[in-house]
């Protein structure tokens, strides 16, 4: 990826670091970055990032 991985890895480090349940670990590739997570209720969110065209 070409950028944002300033806050890409950060948020996913401070959502560990604050007990959210993470139920998919974070993902990335050329064009993508991801991770799931729980909230109070929960359900699960997907955090993601793409690539602009």
């Amino acid at each position: 990826m070409s950028g944002g991985i300033a806050i890409r890895l950060p948020l996913y480090q401070r959502m560990q670091a604050a007990s959210l349940s993470i139920a998919k670990p974070l993902y990335e590739d050329e064009t993508l970055a991801s991770f799931r997570c729980r909230d109070a209720d929960d359900y699960v969110m997907e955090i993601y990032w793409e690539d602009a065209p």
